[in-house]
């Protein structure tokens, strides 16, 4: 057991928590006033399904992007937006543009990319990226191959 005076407001450290302590009468300690937990970010990690598909000229192909919330455990939820990279004159969409992730969990999007009429036959690198919202230098990306035949 640890017995503790306080004068002033004290802040312990246990694990990844903060506690917040109040002084109470002849310097006793008052019950917690209130915990706050400490959240480390993390860049999410990026999956895409299939990793490669192929196709004919101004054909839409779909594929799946699994995006993992890596945050500690002690943050809140989430928000990524998604956006992507793609070959010139390629089109793209990814819906939904935002997913909203607790910690530790998937949030899914639906990718999906057309190939212009004049591509010539060859592999195609496409990219998905997700971005922390509330601080844009945590972010995501992966890679994917629309095959043109």
């Amino acid at each position: 057991m640890l017995r503790v005076r306080l004068k002033t407001w004290a802040t312990v450290f246990i694990a990844n928590a903060a506690i917040i302590l109040a002084p109470g009468a002849s310097g006793h300690v008052n019950p917690i006033v209130g915990i706050q937990a400490e959240c480390t970010l993390a860049n999410p990690l990026l999956a895409l399904t299939p990793v490669v598909q192929a196709g004919k000229p101004e054909q839409a192909l779909n594929y799946l992007v699994r995006v993992i919330n890596t945050n500690a455990a002690t943050c809140p939820k989430a928000t990524f937006n998604l956006s992507h990279r793609l070959p010139a004159f390629f089109q793209g969409e990814i819906r939904p543009q935002t997913l909203e992730i607790m910690s530790g969990e998937i949030g899914m999007a639906t990718f999906t990319v057309t190939s212009p009429i004049n591509a010539l036959p060859g592999d195609f690198t496409i990219r998905a990226i997700a971005t922390n919202a509330a601080n844009t230098s945590y972010t995501g990306t992966v890679g994917g191959i629309w095959r043109l035949e």
